[in-house]
């Protein structure tokens, strides 16, 4: 483990550390409303993509934060030694003011987790706006409530045009106090590269922020694979324990992300009362972890 004492201070300032005694189950109950951040820079290429992309721009040993953030991420590129890598950006390093993500791919072809979505890294809502559309129409008419019926047949819809423009991918989310974001960053970052957990893994910088946890990320590339999804998740949880924390928030497919349907947040766009109607009402992950964990699939929203 980082020693968090310095990188404390340096991330989140005295007033802040006061306030991180708070009990790791009270974080959890923000799970939701915090997620709204991921909206903000949305994953703009398919999950596990190739990294040949990422060019560098000088010669890694020499580079500063700011020379590895690219379009507000930081993604490691498979060619820096992994150690060097994590020590480099850690998430108390790399300031939140700059930089949405930090970032990972599972480099190991063999592996479970690895694989990549079909999706061409363009999303465009107009597909799923039918859907929307019809609970908007509900809510219009003044005939009575949204039933617990339509949600889901809504859900169900906007995941399976999802899966015919390929963006199946999703996340497990956890939120993990600053003080030792270094280190499960550290344990999930290596596991993923191993291919040990997901397709790729995600957390938000601590630096400069007053927020008191930081989101961190396991990517699935198919939500449609059940046992993918339980076994990525469980490996998850059990990388969290070791770090007092605990993975309570849903399984939450990108395209819910990528519509803004997220509880807490006001919603923008076309049918903003569906949105914030799914939001209100829980849809906005579609597999809880109880659920998961003792399959009791047709229980959840899909």
């Amino acid at each position: 483990m980082y020693p968090v004492g310095i990188d404390l201070r340096l991330a989140v300032g005295h007033r802040l550390a006061q306030g991180l005694a708070a009990n790791i189950g009270q974080l959890a109950q923000q799970d939701e409303h915090m997620a709204s951040d991921e909206h903000q820079y949305p994953s703009s290429w398919p999950v596990a993509a190739s990294g040949s992309g990422w060019q560098r721009s000088a010669p890694l040993q020499s580079r500063t934060i700011h020379e590895r953030i690219r379009d507000g991420w930081i993604k490691w590129d498979g060619v820096e030694p992994l150690s060097d890598w994590l020590d480099a950006v850690r998430p108390s390093r790399v300031p939140a003011q700059s930089c949405a993500w930090v970032s990972v791919d599972n480099r190991e072809p063999r592996s479970r987790g690895f694989g990549e979505q079909q999706w061409n890294g363009h999303f465009d809502e107009a597909p799923y706006l039918e859907a929307l559309g019809k609970i908007e129409a509900i809510i219009d008419s003044g005939k009575g409530g949204v039933s617990a019926k339509d949600k889901q047949a809504c859900v169900e819809s906007l995941l399976e045009t999802a899966k015919r423009q390929g963006l199946t991918s999703g996340k497990w989310m956890v939120f993990v106090t600053p003080a030792v974001a270094d280190a499960v960053w550290a344990d999930v970052a290596r596991a993923t590269a191993e291919g040990k957990l997901g397709s790729s893994a995600k957390i938000a910088p601590t630096l400069g922020t007053e927020k008191p946890a930081a989101l961190c990320c396991a990517y699935v590339h198919d939500f449609g694979d059940r046992a993918e999804l339980k076994r990525v998740l469980l490996a998850f949880q059990k990388l969290m324990r070791k770090h007092g924390a605990k993975v309570t928030a849903g399984f939450k497919p990108d395209v819910l992300t990528h519509l803004g349907i997220t509880k807490g947040e006001e919603q923008h766009g076309r049918f903003p009362q569906a949105r914030q109607r799914l939001a209100d009402s829980g849809h906005t992950t579609v597999y809880r972890v109880d659920e998961v964990l003792h399959d009791k699939w047709d229980e959840s929203h899909v």
